[in-house]
């Protein structure tokens, strides 16, 4: 069971809550723009809600920035939940998961307006995670591509280095953990990538190497 209160922004759907368990991508793209200088730079809602591609050919823009939320968001969720609610939560029901991953961004898009979205299960707070981070840097360099994207529909969209960097982060964690440490963060997203899912040529022999 999900639910919120209704708060006010401009820039956001008027059911922010509803818009992020339905068009999550469109809805994180338009948060992050509204805080970022690429507001000044001509970067609109009306150019995101035009983001070319499909969710699911990750050879584009929003299908890659799909995989990529799904991938921090499964690992937020990894990292902060209890195992057995993770995966009650995340993995016996695809629909289930699709919903509560997109609750986490609903509670940190609406934090920051101390608003508070509720779940049953209740789930710990995750608005300040580091892996939101990450997915602020997919979303700005996808964004900084996208006027020219849509300009010329010949241009040559270029890839995040968002799955080879934590692959990177993986492969020290390695070579330097131990068995006293936590396990790396990282791990659910280096599964999604060495189960298949979309292996780039460029890493898919060192994600095999570490698997």
């Amino acid at each position: 069971m999900l639910s919120a209160c209704m708060f006010q922004n401009p820039d956001l759907p008027a059911d922010v809550f509803t818009a992020c368990l339905t068009t999550p991508i469109k809805v994180a793209l338009r948060w992050f723009c509204s805080r970022s200088l690429l507001k000044h730079d001509g970067i609109s809602k009306e150019l995101i809600d035009r983001i070319p591609g499909r969710q699911t050919d990750r050879k584009t823009p929003l299908g890659e920035l799909n995989w990529i939320f799904t991938a921090i968001t499964d690992t937020i969720a990894w990292n902060s939940l209890p195992r057995a609610l993770f995966q009650k939560l995340f993995r016996q029901d695809l629909l289930v998961a699709s919903l509560f991953r997109n609750f986490l961004l609903a509670e940190r898009i609406m934090a920051a307006s101390n608003c508070s979205p509720v779940s049953y299960p209740r789930l710990p707070p995750t608005h300040q995670h580091p892996m939101w981070q990450a997915w602020d840097l997919a979303a700005e360099m996808c964004l900084l591509q996208l006027p020219g994207l849509l300009a010329d529909p010949n241009a040559e969209f270029t890839p995040s280095s968002f799955f080879s960097e934590q692959l990177t982060a993986f492969e020290l964690w390695l070579a330097h953990g131990s068995a006293d440490k936590k396990p790396p963060e990282q791990l659910p997203i280096v599964l999604q990538v060495g189960l298949g899912l979309w292996l780039a040529t460029s890493w898919r022999g060192p994600a095999q190497i570490v698997l």
